[in-house]
């Protein structure tokens, strides 16, 4: 099921967002003329999508507004009760003073993923200075390792099942890793042709080593 207003989401995002920041800036022990200063307007990033925020207190609650299209279109405006504290997964809130409503909020990384009516919302919020310098940063593409196959864990090599120049089919064992007294297997994810062991049997590994490569 869809939320009726999707538009919320980021609005759920920048209150979540300024709550943590409101009890950072309860920390003590911070350097005079440095202490945590709270601001109103943010940038939800949500992939190559942002969202323009501005927060503030009102009444018992909190006003925010939504900003589409890198912060050219208003979307809505919120006025947003809640009780929450950061680091509960669960956001009970209210809406313009409609029904009450929960959220499921989790915090991986830097980022925020809320779920509401089944619908799951992955973002960050920055300063627009931060949401400028992050579009700014060059992007780096993972190394491709489609030709590689690489150890899982540190062991020991206890078993070649190819050689150099062998064909291997997707699902054929390739390699033996003993580690934790525990013998795990590696296969092949596809078709293809070794072109060079890199490591023979009984040596030591370590994570993401190199075992062999097939031919590209």
């Amino acid at each position: 099921m869809i939320p009726a207003d999707t538009n919320r989401l980021p609005a759920l995002a920048t209150f979540v967002h300024r709550r943590y920041l409101e009890r950072a800036k309860l920390l003590e022990g911070q350097l005079l003329g440095h202490e945590m200063k709270l601001t109103q307007e943010f940038v939800v990033m949500v992939g190559a999508d942002s969202y323009s925020t501005k927060i503030e207190h009102k009444d018992q609650g909190y006003q925010i507004s939504v900003k589409a299209n890198q912060g050219k279109r208003l979307i809505k405006e919120y006025l947003l009760e809640s009780d929450w504290v950061p680091g509960s997964i669960r956001l009970p809130y209210q809406l313009q003073g409609g029904p009450a409503l929960c959220a499921q909020i989790e915090r991986p990384g830097l980022g925020y993923q809320i779920i509401q009516d089944g619908v799951g919302f992955s973002c960050i919020v920055l300063s627009p200075f931060g949401a400028e310098m992050q579009a700014r940063m060059p992007y780096k593409a993972p190394p491709d390792t489609s030709k590689l196959l690489l150890s899982p864990m540190p062991g020991l090599l206890s078993k070649l099942h190819v050689a150099k120049g062998d064909k291997v089919s997707a699902g054929q064992k390739l390699a033996v890793i003993e580690a934790m007294k525990m013998e795990n297997t590696l296969s092949a994810l596809q078709d293809g042709v070794v072109e060079e062991i890199c490591v023979s049997e009984g040596s030591s590994l370590a994570v993401d080593q190199i075992i062999m490569q097939f031919a590209k």
